[in-house]
C-alpha cells in the first residue's frame, strides 16, 4: 500500500509534461465541436422531413378524396 502512496506523490518532469501536453491538447474540444455541428444538422434534417411529411400527407389525402368522389 506504502507503494502506491509512494508512486502518486511522485512529480518528475516526466509527469510535469504529460500534464502540460494534457492540458493543451484541444482534440477533445475539437470533438466536441464537431459533435454539437453534427447533431445541429440532424435536427435540421429532422425538422425537414417532418415538414415536408405533414406537407406530403396533406397532398396525398387531397388526391385520394379527389378520386374517390370520382
Amino acid at each position: 500500500m506504502r507503494t502506491k502512496f509512494k508512486l502518486c506523490q511522485s512529480s518528475g518532469p516526466h509527469r510535469r509534461n504529460s500534464l502540460n501536453r494534457f492540458l493543451r491538447d484541444e482534440e477533445g474540444a475539437t470533438a466536441i465541436e464537431y459533435g454539437l455541428i453534427a447533431s445541429l444538422i440532424i435536427v435540421g434534417i429532422i425538422a425537414a422531413v417532418r415538414t415536408f411529411s405533414e406537407n406530403t400527407s396533406g397532398m396525398y389525402t387531397n388526391i385520394a378524396n379527389t378520386l374517390e368522389d370520382g
